[in-house]
């Protein structure tokens, strides 16, 4: 029991400098103490090892999409379910065929 809470202890701190060193590195601090977590020694060689992040501000925010991009997503979104869909319906045919 107490092997397991010096562990999850350890784990906790790792998880907190990786988080620290990766805002430091203008990395994702979330993701990284997680890795921290999970990794510990191995995430801390790793963020401590990193080069220095880019800090863009000029970059569009992943959540935002035009309506030029959803529009070509939903167009290949289309195409895809044709393409495989059909592939999947002539398998399903040659299957019965048999």
């Amino acid at each position: 029991m107490e092997l397991l809470l010096v562990i999850a202890v350890l784990s906790i701190v790792s998880g907190s400098f990786c988080s620290y060193l990766a805002k430091q590195k203008n990395r994702d601090a979330a993701a990284w103490f997680v890795l921290g977590f999970l990794f510990s020694i191995f995430a801390l060689i790793a963020i401590a090892a990193s080069v220095q992040g880019e800090k863009s501000e000029a970059a569009i925010p992943l959540h935002i999409i035009t309506p030029e991009q959803a529009r070509r997503d939903r167009r290949v979104f289309w195409i895809t379910c044709l393409v495989f869909g059909s592939v999947t319906l002539a398998f399903l045919l040659r299957l019965i065929a048999m």
